[in-house]
């Protein structure tokens, strides 16, 4: 079950989602669908752990997103349509960016070493 109540993301002064509710029960399929800058792409990022609203709840199964994540908590995958990677990184200097961002809690460089190990 994903649950979003009045879901907000601000990045600095531009609102890119502007109060959404949501709610996808399970075995439901659920799309999105809409113009650039709609805010699809930053539903997906509140919804996969990925980056936290600005304001708002959200819900995946039995996990509140709207605090911290610790690792493993949330079992979820997400692959978007066009991944951004930077040029100028290599994967262990990428993956240690993803995770010091402001969801994982855990040991990112212990983390780090586990993903590149399935490689």
């Amino acid at each position: 079950m994903i649950k979003a109540e009045n879901l907000h993301k601000n990045f600095k002064k531009f609102e890119a989602l502007k109060g959404i509710d949501l709610t996808v029960a399970p075995g439901e399929i659920y799309g999105f669908l809409g113009q650039n800058g709609a805010g699809k792409s930053t539903t997906m990022n509140i919804l996969a752990g990925l980056s936290r609203p600005s304001s708002g709840s959200v819900q995946v199964g039995d996990v509140n997103l709207t605090g911290s994540l610790r690792s493993g908590e949330l079992d979820l995958g997400y692959l978007p349509e066009d991944p951004r990677f930077y040029p100028w990184m290599n994967a262990r200097e990428a993956l240690t960016f993803y995770l010091d961002e402001d969801r994982y809690t855990g040991d990112a460089s212990k983390r780090v070493d586990e993903i590149l190990n399935w490689i």
